[in-house]
């Protein structure tokens, strides 16, 4: 696609290193773009940029994310038959660079007379440990949102994300050596008794509950003392994420009791769920939105979560969007030309619409 502002502003941005943790470069570069449009902008002491821009009626926020996963160092997009790649040998990058693109070019498309005040947060760590929890949100006037960072088509919009606990979990027994066994608590074994009493996977159709990392042992000849599991658990429901943690606990007690191991169990919050209807006034407006660019709205409930949840637990109702990614996270990671023209249009009616 010839002479298009926002894959040109897309394809400098992948190539922009920033994977989570180190995304100041590409901050700088916004900043710089921001500058550029007479827009000035500040980045807190964790890297997260926050920008106003004036306008009339309502203020709205629009937020995407810096940082990238990796492989997501020297990316090298390519465009062929209106598809945007990498090489193969990394990501992409349009999650979260597509909205970012998309963002800036809305605003320097803008009509300013039509323009609706804007607050603008662009985070860092989001694929990590969400550092948009270190905003100041107290900068922000603005309730009601958009952020696009769901992989799916332009017209998805997002009306559920679930409750997600992490789960850090030590199986501590008595290591000894391999030709001694009667001097040992397995805690390898031990943990595995644990482990199989334990339901996974599924726990029903608002829950799930995963251990993603186990790691243990010293040596081939050495009785493992101690064994530590990574988990999490999502669910839509507060209620049942709470159940789950709390029966997970007591089969690993009861088996840790039985075997004569320590159990070190620590769970925390890392973000809050949150449900809207679709009679919702921030949803109806981006309902609105699409329809008058005639695109046709889907609703998804995903179990996925994005900064979204964040803003919804400090009481701002900011509407997860599709952004047109597929296969993100991963180095078939691909967008087409047409989707970033789509969600540029997107953004360009949202801040020019008086609603």
């Amino acid at each position: 696609m010839l002479n298009s502002p926002v894959v040109d502003t897309f394809l400098e941005l992948v190539r922009i290193d920033s994977p989570s943790g180190q995304e100041a470069v590409l901050g700088q570069a916004i900043q710089n773009k921001l500058s550029d449009l007479g827009i000035s902008s500040s980045i807190d002491a964790f890297g997260n940029l926050f920008a106003k821009v004036e306008g009339r009626g309502q203020p709205v926020l629009l937020s995407a994310h810096l940082d990238t996963v990796e492989p997501g160092r020297g990316v090298k997009p390519t465009v062929e038959g209106g598809m945007i790649k990498s090489d193969g040998t990394t990501i992409l990058g349009a999650d979260n660079k597509a909205a970012l693109a998309a963002i800036l070019t809305a605003i320097s498309q803008a009509d300013r007379s039509k323009l609706r005040p804007l607050e603008i947060v662009f985070s860092v760590r989001e694929e990590t440990d969400g550092w948009i929890s270190k905003f100041d949100f107290s900068n922000l006037t603005a309730k009601t949102g958009l952020i696009a960072d769901r992989a799916s088509a332009v017209g998805s919009v997002v009306l559920s994300s679930p409750w997600i606990m992490n789960l850090n979990i030590a199986v501590v027994g008595k290591p000894a050596h391999s030709s001694l066994p009667e001097l040992a608590v397995n805690a390898l074994t031990v943990a595995a008794k644990a482990i199989s009493a334990t339901k996974w996977g599924r726990i029903d159709s608002v829950t799930t509950a995963n251990l993603g990392i186990v790691s243990g042992g010293s040596g081939m000849n050495t009785i493992p003392g101690r064994v530590d599991l990574v988990g999490e658990i999502r669910s839509f429901s507060e209620t049942k994420l709470n159940a789950v943690q709390a029966k997970i606990k007591s089969v690993f007690s009861q088996v840790c009791s039985k075997y004569g191991a320590e159990l070190i169990f620590d769970n925390s919050l890392y973000c809050q769920g949150y449900s809207y209807k679709k009679s919702d006034p921030a949803v109806k407006q981006i309902v609105s939105v699409l329809q008058s660019l005639n695109i046709t709205p889907f609703y998804e409930v995903v179990f996925g979560a994005s900064d979204a949840n964040t803003f919804a637990a400090n009481n701002f109702k900011v509407v997860t969007i599709g952004d047109g990614c597929t296969d993100p996270h991963t180095v078939n990671e691909s967008i087409s030309e047409a989707s970033l023209e789509k969600l540029t249009q997107v953004f360009l009616a949202y801040i020019t619409n008086s609603g």
